[in-house]
Parts: C-alpha cells; structure tokens; sequence
C-alpha cells in the first residue's frame, strides 16, 4: 500500500497535511501553485475481502461523480477526479475552517438564536437543493458540515448520495451500519431488516444535527420535547418533528423551509 506523508508529490500536487482518515480513504490538503486543494484518496484495508473492497470503492467512485454534477454555494465543490491514478484520487476545493463537530465541541457555552439561525442555513439549503434534484445524502452529520471563519456552513462528504425512490422502497444500506452516527441516524435505517426508507432520512439527521446545535445534545440524549425556553414554539416543535421515529410524521420542505430558511 502507498505511504502518503507531507511534502509527497502526486501529479502536479504536493501534499501538505493529513486532514482526515476515514474507513476507506484518507484526506489531504494539498497545494497547487500556491492554491490549496483537498485530495480524498481511496485506501484499501488489508482486511478486506474483494466484495467489500469493490463495495468501498463503488461509494467511492459515487462521490466523485456527485461532486462534479451537483453545484451550489452550501455544497462542497469537486474539482475532478486525477487522471488515471492508482488507487483513485478526487481533487475537491479547500474549505477554510473546521466541521461543525470541532466547531460544537470548542463553543460549549449557551448559543444564541441569532448564530444558531446563521449557521443552520447553510446545511439546510444544501439538503433542500439535493432533495429538490431528487436525492438523498444519507449522511448529515456534524462530522460532515464546514464551518467557515464567516461562519457560514458548507456540506460535504457525498460518497452515500443516490436517487431517492418516490416511495418507501427497500433500499442498500452504505457500509459501516451507522450512515451518520448513531445519534443522527433515522430509527428505519437503525432498525429496519429490510432497509426500507426514503429521502425523509436525512430530514431526521438534519433535525438531529440542528437540536445538538441548538441545545448541546442530540435529541436521543434530551428528553422528549426538552428545549430552550427562549425558543420560539414555532421552531422548538419543527425541530421535534424532524426526528419523528415515523417517517410519515416528518415535515417536509413546504413547512421546514419558512421556519429555518425564511427571506431575508
């Protein structure tokens, strides 16, 4: 297996940190005439058999051409895949900043409403312009959300992104059962032997994601209906239906999208 370390050149890139390691690739930023670029290289575990190491690679091979096709300013943006290198690299933009999960774990104190609002947009919006091209993330989580100096929010990590079925269709399940962590991940994709879900996944992870901003803990560390008092009902009650154990419960777009994106 390749060794990757700072300072080796792949192409016309030269790697400069190991920004994260994940269950089948490791991520880099990199420069390029003195731009920064991320390089996500896929990286086979030894353990693997040959059908989970095609399995990894078609998610992975997935996100590479997700990243080309879906554009949007709350999205991360890919930049192309590199050539016919071995083992596959994709190329994507450098995001300044750090994942809202850093970002949580080192701003413990009470939140306001205001930089609640600020940094909900951004995800929001990306989940809403994949829903609206008739898809499905499957893993929003905090892990997988930048956030900016500007604190603005960016999504990332498309590598489960598929078509959403028009009904509750029997479906895969990614690799690594927990598609999200556990605490973001919707109960049908926890519990269900046949894997049957929709695009309603990721309303629940997002509403998980924005309860844990909002108070501090995922909803399945809250007690039910638990919030702040200085929170509009309006909103405390959208929050709590998002992570409906029953898909059919959860709000979709028409009423998430005046309380958590409302004009400006």
């Amino acid at each position: 297996m390749q060794k990757y370390h700072p300072g080796l050149r792949i192409a016309e890139l030269t790697l400069v940190r190991l920004l994260a390691r994940g269950g089948m690739s490791q991520v880099w930023q990199a420069s390029r005439n003195s731009e920064s670029v991320v390089l996500k290289i896929f990286c086979r575990d030894d353990n693997w058999n040959a059908a989970e190491c095609e399995e990894c690679q078609r998610y992975f091979e997935n996100e590479a051409q997700w990243l080309m096709k879906l554009r949007h300013p709350s999205l991360v943006r890919g930049l192309g895949s590199l050539g016919t290198q071995s083992p596959p690299i994709t190329m994507i933009e450098f995001i300044e900043g750090e994942s809202l999960r850093t970002w949580m774990d080192g701003n413990t104190g009470r939140r306001s409403l205001a930089l609640f609002q600020r940094l909900a947009r951004g995800v929001t919006e990306a989940v809403k312009y994949i829903h609206e091209q008739c898809l499905m993330h499957r893993d929003v989580k905090p892990s997988n959300v930048m956030v900016t100096p500007a604190l603005s929010t960016r999504l990332i990590d498309l590598q489960f992104v598929r078509e959403s079925p028009p009904t509750f269709q029997a479906l895969d399940r990614p690799m690594s059962t927990g598609i999200g962590a556990w605490a973001f991940a919707a109960p049908e994709l926890i519990d269900g032997l046949e894997m049957r879900y929709d695009a309603r996944v990721d309303i629940y992870s997002l509403g998980a994601l924005l309860i844990e901003l909002l108070t501090g803990r995922p909803p399945r560390r809250l007690p039910p209906i638990a919030c702040r008092s200085d929170v509009p009902h309006a909103l405390s009650s959208l929050l709590w239906e998002m992570v409906d154990e029953r898909p059919e419960n959860r709000p979709g777009w028409g009423d998430i999208a005046p309380i958590l994106l409302p004009l400006e």
